[in-house]
C-alpha cells in the first residue's frame, strides 16, 4: 500500500510541475508569475513539516510522506532578468523601450546674419547683413540609449542656399551715420553645416508617460556664404560686373540644455501612438570667420580678412512625433536659434603682406526651420 502511494505521489508531482509550466511557458513573452506566488503554490502543496533536500519524497519516522516541489518554488532556467521585466541593474524597463533610433528630415530653413567693423575714431566703419537667406535642409539624428536612463544622441544637418539678399554700407560718422557707400547684393548660393552631439539623462514621471531630461553636449555650426550680382545703390550706379566674394563663418563650443517629452502610450507598445517633444540648449562657442573680397585689389586673396570673438547661443526645438507602431513614424519639427558675439577682433591682409586689426563690434546670427520627417527605432 505505502508503495502504491509513493508511486501515486510521484505522479502527482509530475503533473503539477507541468501543469505549472503549461501555465508560464518560457517561449511567452508576458510577464512570467512573480517569484513570491511560485513560492505560496508551493507551500499550499508542501506541510510546514516537509523535510529539506533529499528525494522528492522523503519519508520521516512517523512514517508520514510529504511532497517537496523544490523545482516549482524556485525561478525556472529559462527566465532571465529581461523577461522578468528587469535590467541587470534592478530597473524597470517600458515594454516599448528601443535602444536605437534614427530619423531622416527634410524642410525650409531661413538665416539672418550682420557684422560691423570700427575704425579709430569711427565706431562702425562698415556693416555687412544677410536677410532671408533661404535654403533647403536635410537632417539626420541618431539615438543610443544605454544604462536604461541615458541617451547618447547626434545630429547631422546640412542646407544648400538658393536665395538670400546681402548689403554692404560704409560710414564717414559714428552711430551709422554719412553713409557713402552702398551696395545690395545677391546671396544665392552656399550652404550650412550643423553638427550637435550630447549626453542625456532621462527622468522618468507619471509612468513614463514623461520624461524630464538634461543634457550636455558640443556642436558645431558653419556658415559659407557667397554674394554675387552686385548693384551698386549710393551712389546710385546701378549693376556693377565681376562680384564673387565670400564669407565663411564657424561658431563651435559646449552647450547645457532641458528636453520634456510627453508620450501617449507610457510603458506599453505604441500602437498607435503619439509624443510632444519641446528642447532648450544654451551655448557658449568660439567664433571664427573668413572672407575673400574678390573686387578689393588692395587685399590679400584668397584671405582678405579674418574675425574672431568669444559668442553665446540658444536654441529652441519644438516636435510632433505620430508613431504607427513600435518602430516607425513620422513628426513635424520646428527650430529657432540666435547666436551673438562679444567685441572681438576685425583683421585686414593686405596685398603686400602686411596686416592691420581693429574692432569687431559683434556679430548676430539668427536662424529657423521647419522639417518633415521619419522616425525608425530598433
Amino acid at each position: 500500500m505505502n508503495m502504491a502511494l509513493s508511486a501515486c505521489s510521484r505522479w502527482v508531482v509530475l503533473a503539477t510541475a507541468l501543469t505549472m509550466m503549461s501555465a508560464n511557458p518560457p517561449y511567452v513573452e508576458a510577464q512570467p508569475e512573480p517569484y513570491a506566488a511560485r513560492q505560496s503554490i508551493a507551500a499550499s502543496v508542501i506541510p510546514e513539516t516537509a523535510a529539506i533536500g533529499g528525494d522528492h519524497t522523503t519519508a520521516e519516522p512517523g512514517g508520514d510522506r510529504h511532497l517537496r516541489l523544490a523545482a516549482a518554488a524556485a525561478v525556472p532556467p529559462a527566465y532571465s532578468a529581461a523577461t522578468l521585466g528587469k535590467t541587470a541593474a534592478g530597473d524597470s524597463v517600458p515594454a516599448a523601450e528601443t535602444r536605437w533610433q534614427w530619423s531622416l528630415n527634410a524642410g525650409y530653413r531661413q538665416d539672418d546674419l550682420e557684422w560691423s567693423f570700427a575704425l579709430p575714431g569711427i565706431n562702425t566703419r562698415s556693416e555687412l547683413t544677410w536677410r532671408d537667406i533661404e535654403s533647403f535642409q536635410l537632417e539626420f539624428g541618431l539615438q543610443r540609449r544605454f544604462f536604461h536612463n541615458f541617451r547618447l544622441k547626434g545630429t547631422f544637418a546640412y542646407a544648400f542656399i538658393f536665395d538670400g539678399q546681402n548689403q554692404d554700407s560704409d560710414y564717414d560718422g559714428n552711430d551709422r551715420t554719412l553713409e557713402f557707400s552702398r551696395s545690395n547684393n545677391d546671396t544665392d548660393a552656399g550652404d550650412f553645416w550643423d553638427i550637435s552631439l550630447g549626453l542625456a539623462y532621462d527622468i522618468r514621471l507619471f509612468s513614463d508617460r514623461l520624461l524630464l531630461s538634461p543634457l550636455l553636449g558640443y556642436a558645431f555650426n558653419d556658415q559659407n556664404l557667397q554674394v554675387s550680382g552686385g548693384f551698386q545703390t549710393l551712389p546710385p550706379l546701378g549693376p556693377f560686373q565681376g562680384l564673387d566674394s565670400s564669407y565663411d563663418s564657424t561658431w563651435y563650443g559646449p552647450w547645457v540644455g532641458m528636453e520634456l517629452q510627453y508620450n501617449s502610450y507610457g510603458r506599453s507598445a505604441p500602437s498607435p501612438g503619439y509624443e510632444v517633444f519641446f528642447g532648450f540648449e544654451y551655448h557658449l562657442a568660439d567664433f571664427e570667420a573668413k572672407a575673400d573680397w574678390n573686387l578689393r585689389p588692395d587685399l590679400a586673396h584668397p584671405k582678405s580678412f579674418e574675425q574672431d570673438a568669444d559668442g553665446s547661443g540658444w536654441v529652441l526645438t519644438g516636435a510632433v512625433n505620430y508613431l504607427f507602431n513600435s518602430r516607425w513614424g513620422v513628426n513635424l519639427t520646428g527650430k529657432y536659434q540666435r547666436w551673438e558675439t562679444d567685441t572681438g577682433t576685425h583683421r585686414f591682409f593686405f596685398s603686400d603682406g602686411s596686416s592691420f586689426a581693429t574692432r569687431l563690434n559683434e556679430v548676430i546670427w539668427k536662424s529657423f526651420a521647419v522639417t518633415l520627417g521619419v522616425t525608425c527605432r530598433f
